[in-house]
């Protein structure tokens, strides 16, 4: 057994949750947009933002020692930069209807 083998290096867990905030970012977009009748255009939008921001605070709770806890607690930063954003390309309405769907999401994280 060569040393280090069966573990993963240091910036794995930061490389391994890009793809996952990726995925993440898809999926909770898909269901927003349904609910919130967005067009393939805003909803990409809407995905591509979600996905940075979930990135960023991903690699922030990994610096800390990671833990979905130290996520949970970047989230907020996260979350005002996300919305913010996407008020840049949706309505009024439409942002405060995604701003609930978000709320309702992490209720009790």
């Amino acid at each position: 057994n060569r040393k280090g083998e069966g573990w993963l290096r240091r910036a794995q867990p930061v490389e391994l949750s890009r793809p996952e905030a990726g995925e993440i970012a898809a999926d909770f977009a898909k269901d927003i947009a349904q609910e919130v009748k967005l067009d393939d255009k805003a909803r990409e939008k809407l995905q591509g933002v979600m996905r940075e921001e979930l990135t960023v605070a991903f690699e922030r709770a990994h610096v800390e020692g990671g833990s979905v806890r130290r996520l949970y607690e970047h989230w907020p930063e996260a979350n005002r930069r996300f919305e913010k954003r996407i008020a840049e390309f949706l309505s009024a309405e439409q942002t405060a209807r995604v701003k609930a769907i978000v709320e309702k999401a992490l209720e009790g994280k």
